[in-house]
């Protein structure tokens, strides 16, 4: 079983806050129909403790709940977590995902001027380096 990195925790824990909310608004409001949290967590393809689990932060969640809770309005994508909230936790060992995002944009960027390497694989990643010439 693999560790997760810093991003699926972050990810796992700001999920688990939206799926919280979702849950008190689903099963919490007075005067109307509400869910039971076994309902709740059925419809999400979990089980009582699964629920909780996911909404402590955790468990990373998977694709399938993540769809479902869709539903819910619990709509945290991954890419867009804060950079300060991946980074606290990149202390703990070095932190390759953290520069999956490039936060500058290139003009006149020619086919010619990019080249795509892979780099060393492990049994469950992949270096991948990306080679941009620029101009001058």
């Amino acid at each position: 079983m693999r560790k997760n990195s810093a991003s699926d925790l972050a990810f796992a824990k700001e999920f688990g806050k939206s799926l919280s909310l979702a849950f008190m608004r689903e099963t919490k409001n007075e005067g109307t129909k509400t869910l039971s949290v076994e309902a709740f967590a059925s419809s999400l393809g979990l089980t009582r403790s699964g629920l909780h689990k996911a909404m402590k932060g955790k468990s990373v969640p998977s694709l399938e709940l993540i769809e479902k809770a869709r539903a819910y309005k619990v709509e945290i994508k991954y890419g867009d977590l804060p950079v300060p909230l991946v980074k606290r936790r990149a202390r703990q060992r070095s932190l390759p995902e953290a520069q999956l995002y490039l936060p500058f944009a290139v003009d006149n960027l020619k086919k010619e001027n990019v080249r795509v390497e892979l780099g060393t694989h492990h049994r469950d990643t992949v270096e991948l380096n990306v080679l941009i010439k620029f101009a001058g």
